[in-house]
């Protein structure tokens, strides 16, 4: 006998919280997007997000191997690569912008152009947040 009162109540809860929220869906977000949900599809057509992680994947990667390889010239085009798609996170996802470690993308920069290549070994990692 309680538990028949008790379903009935809960349908009535249950039949008001949906009028309610049919009633203003306007003003209700049951699901809050993320923002980087306007670079991934069905709201983007290309993947731009998921391309630029790519492209920082392959430049971290290439700035790794030309640092071992000390390859001077080769390691500035790829840290120049780097730094362009490091900060074009900050314009897509403007929130992230206080993650970002500038400073350390600077200091690789630095460290690049003065050719120390054991510290430009040392900076992705700190750009990855490991250090």
């Amino acid at each position: 006998m309680c538990w028949r009162y008790f379903i009935i109540l809960s349908v009535i809860i249950l039949l008001i919280v949906a009028g309610l929220i049919y009633q203003h869906q306007d003003k209700v977000s049951l699901v809050k997007t993320p923002p980087i949900a306007q670079w991934y599809k069905p709201e983007n057509k290309r993947q731009v997000w998921l391309h630029n992680m790519f492209k920082l994947r392959r430049e971290m990667q290439a700035v790794e191997f030309y640092a071992q390889q000390q390859e001077a010239e080769l390691l500035h085009k790829w840290v120049g690569q780097l730094n362009d798609h490091y900060l074009k996170v900050a314009d897509m996802v403007p929130v992230w912008q206080k993650k970002l470690s500038l400073q350390t993308m600077a200091e690789l920069k630095l460290a690049s152009d003065k050719k120390y290549f054991f510290a430009v070994l040392v900076q992705p990692i700190k750009l990855m947040g490991y250090a």
